[in-house]
């Protein structure tokens, strides 16, 4: 349902300024579940639209996610954020960045 609605919005022009992703920080290893949401993720965007990828992490475990869970380093290697701010200030830091086409689009 969400490709559908996606590739619909794209068909009429939408591109999206960025994407949020949620990594519950309490969370020390990223289990099946979640490496297999993170993939899909991933996939979803698209290498091209990582730049506008944004991940909202507390700064106490974003140095650890940053350079030792595999997954969120090779995403920050391509061009992706990681913020710890409201999400009042993550929205307009969106606002001001350019739009991307997502690979699901």
């Amino acid at each position: 349902m969400i490709a559908a609605y996606l590739s619909k919005m794209y068909e009429h022009g939408a591109r999206f300024a960025g994407v949020i992703y949620m990594h519950c920080i309490s969370d020390f290893r990223m289990d099946g579940t979640s490496k297999r949401n993170f993939k899909i993720f991933r996939e979803f965007c698209g290498e091209s639209s990582l730049t506008n990828v944004k991940d909202e992490i507390s700064e106490a475990r974003e140095s650890e996610l940053a350079s030792k869970v595999k997954s969120f380093k090779s995403l920050l290697e391509k061009g992706a954020r990681l913020l710890r701010h409201s999400a009042n200030i993550i929205f307009h830091y969106l606002i001001s960045i350019q739009p991307a086409t997502l690979r699901i689009q």
